[in-house]
């Protein structure tokens, strides 16, 4: 609107200030040159008004993006395991899953003598027998017991629309508690699962209390997957892999090592 007025006196025929004293003609001028100075700030002011505002979505979306990119990269991430895993060669872990069925075939043997007994199983004799379980190793002859020492069926037994099998499992025991980890293959990639917690015995199954979960290098608060592991461990087809044979009272981690108390 400024420029239009100056335009407009600008084009304006002056002819018509003719006989107008020259006063009049200046004090005209004026007005309109303040009409003119007033306008302009205003123009100039609305533009920056406009492009002030600050793009607070953009900011809120592209910080959730990365923050989702960190969380896939640290769940994709090959962890440090809490306590150290002992790799064994084949031959020793064959002696170790013989240990295993030894000092099982022992309380078999105090059950039936009608004594108290208990077993001490260290990591590596735990981790061969469940080597063994899995095919990694060759199976040793049924104990007396018949089935002291439950095997996982072979992966050709496994339904087609079973979840993803466990590529690889490892286990120790760090005083009085079982750390584990799984290697889940999905979508072409490793991916490792850490669980620690007590073991316990209930009602003749094996029960677990978790004290440590992690996926990848992300950690997962324990009330987030306490419930849903408790589920799966109920699972009927889970919670018959963690039956104990009859003649064990109880067993838990002391000391770093399993221990199995016989009735």
């Amino acid at each position: 609107m400024g420029h239009e007025q100056v335009k407009r006196i600008g084009s304006q025929d002056f002819s018509s200030y003719v006989g107008v004293p020259p006063l009049e003609l200046r004090l005209t001028g004026c007005f309109d040159l303040v009409s003119f100075h007033e306008t302009m700030p205003r123009m100039a002011t609305a533009p920056a008004k406009q492009k002030s505002g600050f793009p607070w979505f953009k900011t809120i979306r592209w910080t959730f993006l990365a923050i989702l990119i960190i969380v896939v990269m640290v769940m994709l991430k090959k962890p440090v395991p809490p306590a150290p895993f002992v790799q064994v060669p084949p031959q020793v872990a064959a002696a170790s899953a013989a240990s295993f069925d030894s000092k099982l075939n022992e309380l078999e043997r105090a059950r039936e003598g009608g004594y108290a007994a208990e077993v001490r199983l260290s990591s590596e004799e735990l981790n061969s027998a469940f080597q063994r379980s899995q095919g990694q190793l060759p199976q040793a002859s049924a104990p007396s017991g018949g089935n002291v020492s439950p095997a996982a069926p072979a992966p050709s037994q496994q339904p087609k629309e079973a979840p993803p099998q466990v590529k690889s499992m490892q286990f120790t025991m760090v005083g009085d508690q079982v750390v584990g980890q799984f290697v889940v293959q999905r979508y072409g990639m490793d991916i490792y699962v850490t669980l620690a917690g007590k073991l316990s015995s209930q009602d003749g199954y094996v029960g677990l209390k978790p004290s440590l979960f992690k996926v990848g290098d992300l950690n997962v608060p324990i009330s987030w997957v306490d419930s849903t592991l408790q589920s799966k461990l109920a699972d009927p087809e889970n919670r018959d892999k963690l039956k104990l044979p009859p003649f064990v009272s109880d067993i838990h981690v002391e000391n770093g090592e399993l221990v199995i108390v016989e009735k």
